[in-house]
């Protein structure tokens, strides 16, 4: 009965040693399962903070920004019909009048490829400070367009003069180099450079 005893006992405490080992073993996996998660967090941290990553977010959120702004301006200019969205590092053409498709701004015409150029220079104009920063002060005061108005026709001409003629009331110098006589009949003050033989003139007009 004793011997008997003793085996029980005996039994009892390698039990307990068996749990108590158990428990340790579950302890030290839930432990190196943790270390295990923060090791990768912080693998991934660390990858998101490099140098190339970090600048590849800060254009991406600026050309987010930057085309949010320029919508505005082209769905004024193209009668409600275009806007535009980021897409990687380039811009992507929201088509209004055709289900709201998105595709590539190298679909457009040439026409309403200038539209599109016209209002991100527009945008960029008008928000310069807040894509770079208040602290680096910066300020768009002057813009110069050369050319593209001949692949207009004469309504959208019409309609790009009104939003020239907005930019220019907003005090910046808006500065365009143009062929189309329709155009520059309408800018107040410029220079008109006309050839003489085998040189230029230019006056003031």
């Amino acid at each position: 009965m004793a011997a008997a005893d003793r085996d029980a006992d005996r039994a009892a405490r390698d039990t307990d040693q068996l749990k108590e080992k158990r428990a340790r073993r579950q302890a030290m996996e839930a432990q190196i399962a943790e270390s295990r998660k923060q090791a990768e967090l912080h693998a991934a941290l660390a990858n998101e903070l490099r140098a190339d990553r970090f600048i590849r977010y800060v254009l991406a959120e600026s050309m987010r920004q930057l085309a949010v702004l320029a919508s505005a301006e082209l769905l004024n200019i193209s009668d409600q019909r275009y806007s535009l969205k980021a897409d990687d590092d380039s811009f992507q053409v929201v088509d209004h009048f055709n289900a709201d498709e998105a595709r590539s701004v190298a679909t457009l015409s040439g026409g309403e490829t200038f539209l599109a150029s016209l209002s991100l220079a527009m945008a960029l104009a008008g928000s310069i400070t807040d894509l770079a920063g208040e602290t680096v002060g910066a300020r768009l005061e002057a813009m110069f367009i050369d050319e593209g108005f001949g692949m207009l026709d004469a309504d959208t001409l019409e309609t790009v003069i009104h939003a020239l003629e907005r930019l220019r009331d907003s005090e910046r110098m808006v500065g365009v180099i143009t062929h189309v006589a329709q155009l520059a009949e309408r800018i107040p003050d410029g220079l008109e450079v006309k050839r003489s033989g085998a040189a230029s003139l230019v006056r003031q007009r």
